[in-house]
């Protein structure tokens, strides 16, 4: 999974992207975040169950985006 993190935040960089949110999922997002974090890039957790409450904005397209 690391090696697959890694290829992850390489292709971002690349892309020049400087800012991450990612859906907070338990344990299981913590080492995801610190290499984000490590790698220079800025991150923020995003709880899904406040963006489900808003209308019209949580569906699997729209996450896609």
């Amino acid at each position: 999974m690391h090696a697959d993190y890694r290829k992850c935040i390489e292709y971002l960089l690349n892309e020049k992207v400087s800012r991450v949110a990612i859906e907070a999922t338990g344990v299981y997002c913590i080492a995801f975040y610190n290499m984000l974090e490590a790698s220079g890039l800025k991150v923020s957790f995003i709880n899904p169950a406040e963006i489900k409450q808003r209308k019209g904005r949580k569906t699997d397209v729209n996450d896609c985006k």
